[in-house]
């Protein structure tokens, strides 16, 4: 990795604190309970260095509803502390509650002038905007989906770099997230806005499986993003949410290298131990490392799973995961765990995909439940899928690889999967997932030796 004195290195983040508003980003987080009592959580992150406009003890919500007329929300600040990050930044987090006039879809929204002036994939100075929707049950708790990751905000130059903000909903709803254009405050999207600029090795994009981002930036810069996340319940869409962050690219100082499993998919059996290792290693006697690790095993009530770190802070970490799932951890979909390493510079995830069976069941009979058949598993690229309760007339079926990257798209009749299809997988050695979208949008793990 390229090498750069501390000194360039404070001068670069001085010049954009100079040039900065305040806002960075944030998001805002909706719980409903049974008494149609609406809990909102806003984060907002914002430029914690001298010149950047402060932040005020209160702030409000704007909640609303088609037809209805609802006062604005008052929050308060619970929280202020900074990220984990060389630039400094601040995260700011503020609480309140409101008695909802009844069910339906809302939206709850903020705006505030400004985001940062140096920005440089849209207008300077443009104002922002955050929102959620939401959807109230009355008689049911219900929860938006969350991020479980912080946001990242130094990202190094011309070296392939990956985040993962873990979008995760506590009721089990299907989540859809992408890369979207950020918002200004009148609620438009923002005017000329481009995606940040990358090198052809790395294009910045979001993994449709795991929600990593992965970016080689090809310019120093401050950059605005937002991530979108759709809530789906039996098939309907119950909600939104987005995410904004400020990513900023300097020259890359990092000397840090982690080792981590051959591959980014596990399987494992319910009731039996699972251990994987990571490392992450500096020569940069500077360094001061990190690792640590997040995700949806942690989720789980009365969970076992561990992440015990052991080494040296300068030199080299060692990190391990450790996890006996119970048997009412088994599903179809994979879990996801990410490790996050740090030297002081930088930070990196790496996205960890765990499939769990069942304990009395095989690979291949694990993939047969739920309705949705695939075998054989492991194949040689020719599979049969079926799906034993059809509720519309067609499906789109896809087939990612383990990075994300769609490789096969089918639209197939009810009929055909009724009595079960015939599909070959082109794309040679290597795991897949298999995503047939459904009201339920079931997903399987395929193997093909």
């Amino acid at each position: 990795m390229k090498k750069i004195t501390l000194g360039i290195l404070v001068l670069l983040a001085f010049t954009f604190s100079a040039k900065a508003s305040h806002l960075m980003g944030g998001e805002i987080v909706v719980k409903v309970d049974s008494n149609n009592t609406a809990y909102f959580t806003l984060t907002l992150y914002r430029d914690g260095n001298p010149g950047s406009a402060g932040l005020g003890q209160t702030t409000s919500l704007q909640i609303s509803q088609i037809g209805v007329s609802i006062p604005n929300v008052t929050l308060q600040r619970s929280s202020q502390t900074t990220l984990a990050s060389s630039y400094l930044t601040e995260k700011h987090v503020y609480t309140g509650s409101i008695t909802l006039p009844g069910n339906g879809l809302f939206t709850a929204s903020f705006s505030l002038c400004c985001r940062n002036g140096a920005i440089m994939n849209g207008p300077a100075n443009t104002g922002f905007y955050l929102s959620t929707d939401f959807t109230s049950y009355n008689i049911l708790n219900s929860h938006t989906p969350v991020f479980l990751n912080d946001p990242m905000v130094t990202f190094p130059l011309d070296t392939v770099w990956s985040y993962n903000p873990l979008p995760f909903d506590a009721d089990g709803d299907s989540l859809h997230w992408k890369l979207d254009t950020p918002m200004s405050a009148s609620a438009t999207n923002i005017s000329s806005y481009t995606a940040p600029p990358s090198n052809p090795n790395g294009l910045f994009a979001m993994n449709a499986q795991t929600g990593e981002i992965r970016w080689s930036a090809s310019q120093v810069g401050n950059y605005a993003v937002s991530i979108l996340v759709e809530e789906y319940r039996a098939g309907i869409k119950i909600g939104e949410m987005r995410r904004d962050m400020q990513l900023i690219v300097l020259p890359d100082s990092s000397s840090m290298n982690m080792i981590r499993p051959s591959t980014p998919l596990v399987t494992n059996t319910a009731g039996q131990p699972l251990n994987v290792s990571f490392q992450v290693k500096s020569s940069n006697p500077q360094a001061t490392l990190g690792l640590s690790s997040i995700g949806d095993p942690y989720q789980i009530v009365n969970s076992n799973a561990n992440f015990a770190v052991s080494g040296s802070g300068t030199s080299t970490l060692s990190g391990t995961f450790t996890w006996t799932p119970a048997a009412s951890d088994a599903r179809d979909r994979p879990y996801r765990v990410v490790v996050r390493a740090t030297d002081g510079k930088f930070s990196y995830d790496y996205t960890l995909l765990i499939s769990v069976a069942a304990n009395n069941v095989s690979l291949e009979g694990y993939n047969k439940s739920n309705g949705l058949t695939l075998y054989p598993n492991p194949s040689n690229g020719m599979i049969t899928v079926g799906l034993k309760d059809v509720d519309q007339p067609s499906y789109l079926l896809e087939v990612f690889d383990i990075q994300g990257n769609l490789v096969k798209q089918l639209n197939v009749n009810s009929s055909d999967l009724s009595s079960e299809l015939k599909v070959q997988i082109e794309s040679g050695k290597g795991t897949y997932i298999l995503r047939l979208n459904n009201s339920n949008e079931l997903s399987k793990t395929l193997i093909i030796e």
